[in-house]
């Protein structure tokens, strides 16, 4: 008698869900499977540099953010690992965040993060949909990019806007030295990069036609997402959207499974199952998110938070 609320209980309602859940678990695999190679690739092509051998040592921990252990998402026989304890978020370290990690190691993390966002971060269709309707024409417009890291989606998203014949600045802000030094040794036409953070932004009365945000808020504590998010309504009066990861078994394993093999001469495996394990579930960040918000859901497995004041060009 009886069953889980909101389950069928028939057996093919049933087999319907789990091959329905196979095939997005391997839509997600590919996905990571093409990052991986791209990334090997990438790797090849450029050895690790010396833009951020020049501060190695300077670099402090993110605010918030202390050391602590790491569980990794390793072959099936040991992904269960990273995978035991989803019901609540990680507070771990993100490697990238000590300020002692080997420095040929983070930047290498930069560049192959860079090929992992083109892939399965969404960037292009949110900038056809969502960015590009709302900047104006009659002026040079505006994209503020908050904790920009290595810069490659401020530099996408002014290549794009660039490419469609629309007069743009993009800023990309960051108040970690190595991410700022590594950001600004890679100019790009119609981008800058600011040691700063929003907060900073807004005390000098900065304003922007849209601020984003990839991979920030699973960094933050609850006071702090606030804040972030109280400093882009100060910041913008037309959109921002705060993209991030959601936390789930399915992302996990495909991700950890396929960066396995990089593990040894990257942060990208240990960093991006740490991301997720770190991240939130939608009903959570749903709490978390004021009005006039909102938190919508990106395939596959992203969460925006999302204020649109519903201008556009």
């Amino acid at each position: 008698m009886g069953g889980a609320p909101g389950r069928s209980r028939h057996p093919r309602h049933r087999a319907a869900h789990a091959r329905a859940r196979r095939r997005g678990a391997s839509a997600l695999a590919a996905r990571a499977r093409r990052a991986r190679q791209h990334v090997e690739r990438d790797g090849a092509a450029h050895p690790p540099g010396a833009a951020a051998r020049a501060i190695a040592g300077r670099a402090g921990v993110r605010d918030g953010l202390r050391a602590g252990a790491h569980d990794g998402v390793g072959p099936p026989d040991h992904a269960g690992a990273g995978v035991r304890s989803l019901e609540r978020r990680s507070h771990e370290l993100e490697r990238m965040d000590d300020p002692h990690v080997d420095v040929a190691l983070l930047e290498r993390t930069y560049r192959q993060f860079e090929t992992v966002n083109r892939i399965v971060s969404r960037w292009r269709w949110l900038y056809v949909r969502r960015i590009r309707p709302t900047l104006p024409r009659d002026r040079t417009a505006t994209v503020l990019d908050v904790g920009s890291g290595g810069g490659d989606v401020a530099r996408a998203l002014a290549s794009w806007i660039r490419s469609d014949g629309i007069d743009a600045l993009v800023t990309g802000i960051d108040p970690d030295e190595r991410a700022h030094a590594f950001a600004t040794a890679r100019p790009a036409p119609g981008v800058r990069f600011e040691r700063a953070s929003s907060a900073d932004l807004v005390a000098d009365g900065r304003r922007f036609d849209v601020v984003v945000s990839n991979h920030v808020l699973h960094h933050l504590d609850d006071r702090a997402l606030a804040g972030v998010l109280a400093d882009s309504e100060a910041l913008t009066d037309r959109l921002a959207i705060h993209a991030d990861l959601e936390r789930a078994r399915v992302p996990l394993v495909a991700f950890g499974l396929a960066t396995w093999p990089l593990r040894r001469g990257s942060l990208l495996h240990d960093d991006g199952t740490a991301s997720i394990r770190r991240s939130h579930r939608a009903a959570e960040l749903r709490t978390l998110v004021p009005d006039p918000w909102r938190v919508e859901r990106l395939a596959p497995y992203r969460l925006l938070a999302v204020l649109d004041r519903g201008r556009r060009a």
